[in-house]
């Protein structure tokens, strides 16, 4: 896929919300009694193009050190295509006054922020497409290493093939090599590394691998909680039957 998006920087998406939200007519009282707006532009990671679109854009309000209120804007999640969550604070709002009616007001702009950054993102979410062509180095240098479902080390394979209705995309899969757990095929790391966090992973019915026996009871959760005659091929449980090939 040729990179030809039309992308944001973390600068353009603090100056764009923004826009949005003055433009809809939402910041009146805000513009009334701030000093300034200023999106984080000396920060250089702010200026590099987002592609990807699973973070949260937050905006918190405080008192200042020495004078006035201040809303800060970060985002946090995936902001590109290396499976890496990040934070950056990328915008400041102030004002001068410290009253209780100012903080009224500064508190509600943070929730009026919100609502019109996800609006903003999701007009404009053809600029955060991640590119798939930026995917495999993260898939064959940086694979996690512990199951999350059997809590051993070191045997987490990667399961590569290619996309059903795009022949130039790749796709990737985990699957742990001692209990079979394995998750659906993405194209991004991103939705890689949610679903195997969130435990969306199963055995897989048509996959069934070779495990020994004693490395299967190692690990089985089963033993020592039930009856068990030590034949896992005819165990009585899903999760342990469908590894039928037992050695």
């Amino acid at each position: 896929m040729k990179e030809n998006i039309k992308r944001d920087s973390a600068i353009d998406l603090f100056k764009g919300i923004l826009k949005t939200a003055r433009d809809a007519g939402a910041l009146q009282e805000l513009d009334r009694i701030i000093d300034y707006d200023s999106a984080c532009e000396f920060e250089e990671k702010n200026k590099r193009p987002i592609s990807n679109y699973e973070f949260n854009c937050i905006f918190s309000v405080d008192y200042g050190g020495s004078e006035g209120i201040y809303i800060d804007a970060w985002l946090n999640g995936y902001l590109d295509e290396s499976g890496h969550t990040q934070r950056l604070h990328f915008g400041t709002i102030k004002t001068l006054e410290r009253d209780l009616a100012a903080m009224k007001i500064m508190g509600e702009a943070c929730g009026i922020l919100q609502y019109y950054a996800s609006d903003y993102l999701n007009k404009n979410l053809s600029r955060y497409e991640p590119d798939p062509t930026k995917l495999s180095l993260f898939h064959n240098s940086d694979i996690p290493f512990r199951c999350r479902a059997c809590q051993t080390m070191g045997n987490i394979d990667v399961l590569k093939r290619l996309c059903s209705w795009n022949k130039q995309m790749e796709q990737y899969a985990f699957r742990c090599e001692n209990c079979g757990v394995e998750t659906d095929y993405f194209s991004t790391s991103a939705e890689l590394r949610k679903a195997w966090n969130n435990g969306e992973y199963w055995i897989r019915k048509s996959d069934a691998i070779l495990v020994k026996r004693d490395a299967l009871q190692s690990v089985c959760k089963l033993r020592g909680q039930e009856p068990c005659n030590l034949d896992c091929a005819q165990c009585p449980y899903q999760i342990i039957r469908e590894l039928r090939h037992t050695v």
